[in-house]
């Protein structure tokens, strides 16, 4: 395969994850929605938030990294060349830390006795604080540390739940920590190693089709 090739097939294969990604996530958003709308459960509630911001998330992610990347012939000297880069960085930061926390907040909303409005104002304010220290150290570690230990909390919560029974999206959340650590290989992983990155980018849709199928179950139920 000439090198000309590789690059568009790269290309075309970063585009149909993307968009099919994107789509598993805003589909699991609605449907949670519309189980919150039947229960008014704020656990799910706080739940489909979760990927709300992963979509906004997602769609960042192809918006900068991929159509400014392929579609703008910018000179490499400019600053603006490196500016859709950083926003689009800057903001999957921000979405993830958001993400993150109204995912740890719906495990845990009973035993927190305050305002949503406040709640949902001390989440944004993490998000951004993560975000303006992604932007000062200039180090992915900072964030990184946050999210995992942040998804690495919720599943710690679920599991010491006084309950007989599991909780209901425990398998959910435990899909979705594996989704971001495999999102996080993927980043690492050299361009020369774009198999590698396909096999992780296959596994994270099979992961994503888990988290619709349970929901599709809780939702029947």
């Amino acid at each position: 395969m000439m090198p000309g090739q590789g690059m568009h097939l790269n290309f075309y294969i970063e585009i149909i994850y993307s968009i099919i990604v994107t789509l598993f996530i805003f589909l699991i958003y609605f449907k949670t929605r519309n189980m919150y709308k039947l229960t008014e459960h704020k656990g799910i509630k706080y739940f489909s938030y979760t990927f709300l911001f992963f979509g906004i998330a997602h769609l960042f992610r192809f918006l900068f990294r991929i159509f400014f990347r392929y579609f703008f012939d910018i000179p490499k000297h400019l600053m603006f060349n490196r500016m859709p880069h950083l926003f689009g960085g800057w903001v999957f930061v921000y979405t993830s830390v958001m993400a993150g926390l109204f995912l740890l907040y719906s495990v845990m909303y009973k035993k927190i006795k305050l305002k949503e409005t406040t709640i949902i104002l001390l989440i944004n304010v993490i998000a951004i604080i993560t975000t303006l220290l992604d932007m000062w150290i200039k180090n992915p570690f900072v964030h990184v540390g946050i999210i995992t230990t942040i998804f690495g909390a919720t599943i710690i919560v679920s599991l010491t739940k006084k309950s007989k029974k599991r909780h209901p999206f425990f398998i959910a959340y435990i899909s979705i920590f594996l989704i971001w650590l495999l999102n996080l290989i993927s980043i690492e992983i050299p361009k020369f190693m774009f198999e590698l990155r396909v096999g992780i980018y296959v596994m994270s849709l099979v992961l994503y089709f888990v988290i619709l199928q349970r929901i599709f179950k809780k939702r029947k139920k």
